[in-house]
């Protein structure tokens, strides 16, 4: 029900910024979207060259989906199975692992599918830190969408765009200028997931528990604080319940 609401949130905002924006910035604004998910698009499936990893994801979400298995061999904990688990949800709406005739060609799409979302949220979230700073929206737009290493490492199905996805997502959340309780579960929730696909993204916990520290005041803060950590730390918390049912904590 939160996550709807979040999703309905977004739209509610990009819609009222339309509305109030000149009609040649929102104009300028669209053909800068236009052009970053234009350059996403083109040849996306013969460019990058198909890596090992992408293949291994797409055979591990296969595995989810058709076998109801974390993975298509003996799984050994190299990385946390929710970034598989994420892309089999989202095959779901593109017809299978295969709907898109094979399953790099799937897995790109879903990639594409993260990082148009990952550009509005971005944009949204410099908007709101900077009280509308119009360059400092662009700008945020264009570093994320036109740089050469991102056209090369962006468009590939690697754990670490599900991750970006997912941060992004979560630190829009706490941008919004009216914050409420249930919006730290929403924020902790995205977060959690985003950490499971891919465990370096912890890394990030600082920064955000910081930024909402200095931005909320009160009894607030510490609520929002707890309940934060809390989704974070349960999430997190059923890895290594995985690990502790299978009784591989500790091995022979």
């Amino acid at each position: 029900m939160q996550l709807s609401k979040f999703i309905s949130q977004i739209i509610q905002d990009s819609v009222l910024w339309i509305k109030t924006q000149n009609k040649i910035v929102v104009l300028f604004t669209l053909l800068i979207y236009i052009y970053l998910i234009g350059i996403r698009i083109y040849n996306i499936f013969n460019y990058p060259f198909v890596e090992e990893d992408e293949g291994t994801y797409m055979l591990q979400a296969w595995s989810i989906k058709e076998t109801d298995k974390i993975a298509y061999y003996t799984y050994w904990y190299d990385h946390s199975p929710m970034g598989w688990m994420v892309i089999a949800f989202f095959s779901i709406f593109l017809g299978g692992i295969t709907g898109l005739g094979n399953p790099i060609n799937t897995g790109r799409v879903i990639i594409l599918i993260m990082h148009i979302i990952s550009l509005i949220v971005i944009h949204r979230s410099v908007l709101n830190l900077t009280d509308g700073n119009k360059i400092a929206g662009l700008s945020a737009l264009l570093f994320f969408g036109a740089t050469n290493i991102g056209l090369f490492y962006q468009r590939r199905i690697l754990l670490d765009n599900i991750l970006i996805f997912f941060l992004a997502l979560s630190f829009y959340i706490l941008t919004l200028k009216k914050q409420k309780l249930e919006w730290a579960a929403v924020a902790g929730f995205l977060f959690g997931i985003g950490v499971l696909s891919k465990e370096s993204g912890i890394f990030f916990l600082p920064a955000f528990v910081i930024y909402f520290l200095l931005r909320l005041k009160g009894r607030f803060r510490i609520l929002y604080f707890f309940i934060f950590n809390s989704i974070v730390g349960s999430l997190l918390f059923l890895y290594l319940m995985l690990a502790v049912l299978k009784n591989r904590i500790v091995t022979k």
